[in-house]
């Protein structure tokens, strides 16, 4: 088993920092995908950064976009200010996404 890092308490600044999702939509919604024992631990986390108001971004693979799997779990009670990036599937680079929906952010708060 590897090495699990001793958790530590953290403080983020809601105004420059972000929360990413990577690639966990709806499809580890099926008890036989790995991403599955993910799901409740992630939910659980995705409500303590909305309480510290940071702001959410998910991210999936662009062949989901426009089709039933594009949704994030349930279980994560995505928001309509919590964008989902659609990233081609060769790359997780999303740095020029990740800045516009960060300035998009900015200009709510």
């Amino acid at each position: 088993m590897p090495n699990k890092p001793t958790p530590q308490d953290v403080t983020v600044d809601p105004k420059a920092t972000a929360l990413l999702v990577l690639d966990l939509n709806c499809r580890c919604e099926d008890p036989k995908e790995p991403c599955y024992k993910l799901i409740n631990p992630v939910a659980k986390f995705l409500e303590r950064a909305r309480q510290a108001n940071m702001f959410i971004v998910y991210t999936a693979a662009d062949r989901y976009k426009g089709t039933p799997e594009a949704r994030m779990p349930a279980a994560f009670k995505q928001r309509d200010d919590e964008p989902t990036i659609f990233r081609p599937h060769s790359t997780n680079f999303i740095a020029a996404r990740c800045d516009r929906c960060w300035k998009s952010a900015a200009s709510r708060r």
